[in-house]
Order: structure tokens, then sequence, then C-alpha cells
């Protein structure tokens, strides 16, 4: 039984604690179950009554295979060539199995036709329940452990049900992998992100130079959508918020970042992070979070974003647009705040950091996730006994070792392996008598006198015949590994869309929109947030025709009307601003003068507009319409559309 060694160690740990070492003398008891090797057909149990009492001479061979790696299995073999057997309601009631007084539960049925045995395969009842609870099931690293998170898995079966959880290092959290990663990460996001909010930037709060204590708030909350993959329009709701709520933290007290009329939970300035990510989660207090309204609302402003989650009293009595009144003063001042952590025009692309989450899969099950969950740090999950052990590879090694194997041990009949010169064996197969076998899975023994194969190993898998008693019995033995860090956070790369975009969302078209009108909506999106190049897109008549790293505002422009089937080679924007039918078209309609072009395109949901990169900096990407002033330039739009 894994643990003899800490058990030991920690003999005070109180019987059943959370994740605590079992007893000295619950080890002794469990060890005679775990081994299960001296059993055979006639000790199985069924409702109380032998295995043969409802199988009869069918009975052919029986296997117990305990293992460390998946789920340990009995495989049963039985003669059915007239398919009695089969269509017996014992089978179909998928009938639970008694061994050593462990319980196991009938998981699989199989055969190969006619005449021929039928294998009944039995799971221990505690792995075949967790095999019923299916993902997707989350759990937030910032908010438990590794292990942490395996025991919550398992305590999702009905009380009662809920097996014993040994881990003892339940509650360490394992150093993450990104210590120096994070680092790097940082320095490359700061790079691209630009200047962010330094102290040179001259920003204003309500008309007045802000404060250093303003700028650090400002600091930390921007900071907190970034890593919450906020869109800017989210990002300049949330500041916004703290100008008009709590002055950036400067009003009274200085106490209430977000008080959201009594719906925030409110946070002193050093939880300003926690604060602002409740705002934009929905977290905390909130109804709605941010990034949930601007989803769901994409003609929102960033002062109708805000008032939606605070849900202040001018909007209770109101509506939206009452209660977005008091936010409005402070628009233009949120957009510089949020334009200078761009770098001052908003970066074209920023990483971002994901969540890491334990997680259940959407096609997987509680079990095969503690096993993953547990393998992905080279730790070991599996049933003992009916207890699950989550536990570091390296904790199993500091075991007393139960057996040392020499050529000459008693029990011992042979040693399988197989070695490579400058390579360590890491699996060797051992073949004993059963009764002198007395490691079972999970504990440690040691091989001597086998040369470059001699070390300590861990008993990985037991294999045994329900035969009789005085059986062969076959043992995997594998070297343990050193465990890892935890794994780095995914970091994605994404354009910004600029400082009111939202590149990277393509609208849909509508269902009764021209063909041409599909074509460059998908290129619109695919061009989206690409870096923007001086003369890009148009450096020769036919660069349309094939797609750029980089565009400035024009070659965009050509690349797209290309794309449609209405331009046939690339145009600078003061010859876009003749070309074509004069007028807003039915379906599209470009404004281009001697310094810029863009465009508005109607979808599924009314009209857009689109522009990418261009001499003013202004935007990039798929934005709301009426976002630009069309004063100044000359509307235009291709025949038919």
């Amino acid at each position: 039984m894994p643990g003899l060694a800490y058990a030991a160690k920690h003999s005070g740990a109180t019987k059943g604690a959370d994740g605590a070492a079992p007893e000295p003398g619950e080890l002794a008891l469990k060890l005679r179950w775990v081994r299960g090797i001296e059993s055979n057909l006639n000790d199985l149990v069924v409702r109380g009554e032998r295995f043969t009492t409802h199988f009869g001479d069918a009975l052919l061979t029986g296997t117990l295979r305990r293992k460390i790696v998946g789920a340990s299995e009995i495989k049963i073999v039985v003669s059915d060539p007239f398919r009695r057997l089969l269509n017996k309601p014992i089978v179909a009631e998928r009938h639970e199995l008694e061994l050593d007084g462990l319980k196991w539960l009938l998981v699989k049925i199989s055969g190969e036709g006619m005449g021929q045995p039928m294998t009944l395969t039995y799971e221990p009842r505690v792995v075949a329940e967790l095999k019923k609870i299916l993902g997707p099931i989350h759990g937030r690293r910032e908010l438990m452990t590794r292990a942490e998170f395996g025991k919550k898995l398992t305590e999702l079966l009905p009380e009662g049900r809920r097996p014993r959880f040994i881990s003892p290092r339940l509650h360490d959290k394992i150093p993450i992998k990104t210590d120096r990663e994070a680092k790097r990460q940082n320095s490359e996001a700061e790079g691209q992100r630009g200047r962010g909010l330094s102290k040179h930037d001259k920003l204003q709060y309500a008309g007045s130079d802000a404060t250093p204590a303003q700028m650090e708030v400002g600091e930390i909350a921007l900071r907190t959508a970034e890593s919450n993959s906020a869109s800017t329009l989210v990002m300049e709701a949330l500041v916004i918020a703290l100008m008009d709520e709590s002055g950036l933290g400067s009003l009274t007290g200085g106490t209430n970042v977000l008080q959201g009329e009594g719906k925030g939970v409110g946070a002193e300035i050093a939880g300003v992070a926690k604060e602002c990510s409740n705002f934009l989660r929905g977290e905390g207090g909130y109804g709605q979070g941010a990034i949930e309204v601007a989803r769901a609302n994409p003609t929102y402003s960033p002062a109708e974003i805000a008032t939606t989650v605070q849900r202040n009293q001018a909007f209770l009595a109101g509506g939206l647009s009452a209660g977005a009144e008091p936010y409005e003063r402070f628009t233009s001042e949120a957009r510089e705040w949020v334009e200078a952590w761009g770098g001052g025009a908003f970066a074209e692309n920023e990483t971002i950091t994901k969540r890491y989450e334990f997680k259940v899969g959407a096609k997987e099950n509680a079990w095969q996730a503690l096993v993953r969950v547990a393998g992905e740090v080279h730790w070991r999950c599996f049933e003992s006994a009916g207890w699950i052990y989550f536990i570091d590879e390296i904790e199993l090694l500091k075991q007393k070792t139960l057996m040392k194997i020499t050529p000459y041990a008693q029990g011992f009949l042979n040693l399988k392996y197989d070695h490579d010169e400058g390579k360590e064996n890491d699996e060797i197969t051992v073949t004993a008598w059963a009764k002198a076998w007395e490691a079972p899975p999970g504990t440690m023994v040691e091989i001597e006198g086998w040369g470059p194969n001699d070390g300590t190993y861990l008993v990985s898998t037991i294999e045994a015949p329900l035969a009789i008693r005085d059986s062969e019995v076959t043992i995997t033995l594998k070297r343990p590994h050193k465990p890892l860090l935890e794994p780095a956070a995914e970091t994605e790369t994404k354009s910004l869309g600029g400082a009111t975009g939202n590149a990277g969302n393509s609208p849909k078209s509508a269902p009764n929109a021209p063909a041409a009108i599909d074509a460059g909506l998908a290129e619109m999106e695919a061009i989206s947030g690409t870096p923007y190049v001086w003369g890009g897109g148009h450096e020769s008549a036919d660069a349309v025709k094939t797609r750029k790293k980089g565009y400035d505002c024009s070659g965009a422009m050509s690349r797209v009307l290309f794309v449609m089937g209405v331009l046939d080679e690339a145009q600078t924007s003061g010859t876009m601003a003749s070309e074509f039918e004069p007028g807003k078209g039915e379906w599209f309609v470009l404004y281009a003068n001697a310094n810029h072009v863009w465009c508005e395109i109607k979808t599924k949901d009314g009209w857009v507009e689109w522009e990418e990169g261009g001499t003013l900096g202004n935007h990039a990407g798929f934005l709301p319409a009426g976002t630009q002033s069309s004063g100044g330039y000359s509307a235009r739009h291709p025949k038919g559309l």
C-alpha cells in the first residue's frame, strides 16, 4: 500500500483526515486486501453468494490486474455457446462483484461470436462511479491546488460513497513553470503595449492632471482588464466607472473603488485588481460583467456598458440613456487612458496570458481527468482497495522498500529487462510465486545483482490468475520520475482593433446578401489587425492578387475590393474618391479622400464600419456604425452593391 513510509512519519495524523496518510493499522489491513493475488474463482461473491452459484460450470478462468496506471480490473471468462448466460438478468443488470471485501462493478461484456467464450470485465466500484461523472468541469489554478481539484472531483460522488482521498501534498502549490516565462511574457507584452501608464504621460482626470496614486489605480485596472482578455470598449467602460464611482481611488477615504450603488462588494486600494475583476466578470455582487454586457450588446458605448454593470440610480429610474449620462463626461478622458496603455495609439496586437484551469473536458469523465491531471506533472492517481491516491512519485520513493529482488531471492522466478548502452532502463518485468510477492502496486522494491538494472523501482502493475492459490504472478516495475513543475499558462496574441475597434469578431452577412458581400466580410476578417505598412498592398498594380503581411488603408481596401470582384488593381485612397458610383449603395459604401479610405458594409445585424490602419492611425477592424464622421470624405459604391 502506498504511504508505508510517510504513515510512520505522520503517525499522529488523524484517521480519515483531509488528505492525511493512513494509520499503520489501516495499512496492514489494506495491504492484505490490495494484494488479492492469492485469491481464486471460489472467492468471488455476487449478491452474497459464490459466483459459481450463478454461473456454475460455465466459469473457465479469471485474471486480477492491479495497476497504478489506469483502472485495476478483474476479467472473468465463461463458456456460453448458446447465449444463455448473456440473456440472464444478472448480466443485464451490471451486477456488483465482491473479492476479499472489495467491491467491483461489471463494466464490459465482450465475445467473439457463436460458440465462443464470453468475457466479463469488472472495475473497482469507485472508479466505475467516477466514470459516470461527465465534463465539462472547471477549477481555476489561482483558487486551488492540483490535488485539491482532484479531491473535489471525488466529492461529486454521493456522500457515503465517496472514497478516502490520500494526498500528502494536498494543499501544496506546485511551483509554476512560468516564473521565468512570465517575466518574458510580461516583457513582450510591455514591448507591444508601448509605454503603458508611465509617469511621463500627461493624463487627465476631471480636467486636471492625474495624481501618481490615480495613475497606479489606472495601471492596476487596465492590467487586470488585459489579463481578462477584455476588449478595448470594455477597458474604456472600466476606466469610466472608476473615474465616476471613486475618482480613481481619490474620493473620501479612498476605499470604495467601484461601489456600483450597492451592487459591488467594494474594495480597499490594495484590492483594486479584485474589484475590477468582479466588474469585468460579473462576480462579487455584480449582476452582469462588463465583458458579457459588451458581447451581448455590440452597439453599446463604453458609458452604456458601465452603467449597465453598475446599475446606478439614474439607470434604475430613467433607463439606459439616463444612467449613461453621468458617465459620458469621462468618455474622452477614459479613451486617452486606454490609448496611453497601448502606447499612444492602441498597438495592433497584444499578448494575453490565459487563465490556467484544471478541468474535466466536455468528452471526458472524472476518472480520466484525475489520471490525466496527475500525469501532467508526473504524479500518480490510482485506486487501491477503495481509496484514491493522488501522489507525487518522489513521495512514493520515500517509502521503505518492501522487497529486495536478487537472482536467488525466495519465490522469484524470472526477470525480464532490455538494457541499451547509454540509456537507463525504465521498466522491468518480474515473474514470481503469488505467496512470495509482498509488494502491492504503488510501493517500492529494490533490484540488486542485475548490473545496470540495479536500483529502486515502483510497482506499477501486478497480474495474477484467479485459478489456483499457488499461482505465478507477473509484476511490472518502473523507475520513479521526478515530478514536473506546473505547466505554463497558454498565451494568445490577438488584434486589439484600435481605440474603439473590434477586430477579429467578424459580423455575419445577411441571408440574402450578394456573394460579393460574403467574400468581402471574409477577407476583412482575415486581414484585420495586420501590421500597418506605409504603401503596403499597392506596391504594384497586381499586388491585390495575393494577401500581404502588412497594409496601409488603401492597400487593405484594394485587396478587399479585388476579392469582392469589383476592382482589378491596387489604387490609392485619392483615386478611390472618384471611383465607382456616387453615394451610398444598398449593401456597401466607400468613404475616401486624399489621405484615408474606409467603408461601411451591411450585415445581418445592420451596417458596420471597417478600416485597416491609415495615415490618420485612427482605428482597425470592425467598428459600430457611426464611429467615424463621414465629413470630408467622398461616398462611393460599386455598381449593384
